[in-house]
């Protein structure tokens, strides 16, 4: 994923990124579903599209937690951080995917 971000010419930032989510959504699929999960990135220089798919038709959800719970942030960091992502049902699963803009900087 990082050399096809960088052949892409994504920027440090939005690669490390998407890296970051892509490690909590396929957590999420495997933790959850307790299926293998499929991974698709595609990148370009405005964006990077990530696809996590997996055998589970229960819809991830997104938790607010308090601080200090030892885990279930994968999703709000998702929905906090990504430029857009959704849930795709298909037939014996679904799949999530996000995408991140391609020229991020602090």
């Amino acid at each position: 994923m990082r050399d096809r971000c960088q052949a892409a010419g994504v920027s440090d930032l939005s690669r490390d990124l998407a890296v970051l989510l892509t490690s909590e959504v396929v957590t999420n699929a495997v933790l959850h579903a307790a299926s293998r999960a499929r991974l698709s990135v595609s990148a370009t220089a405005e964006s990077v599209l990530v696809e996590v798919g997996d055998d589970s038709t229960e819809l991830p959800q997104v938790l607010r937690l308090r601080r200090g719970a030892p885990h279930g942030r994968g999703m709000a960091l998702l929905e906090d951080l990504a430029d857009a992502w959704g849930v795709r049902e298909e037939p014996g699963g679904k799949v999530v995917w996000f995408t991140v803009a391609g020229h991020r900087t602090l």
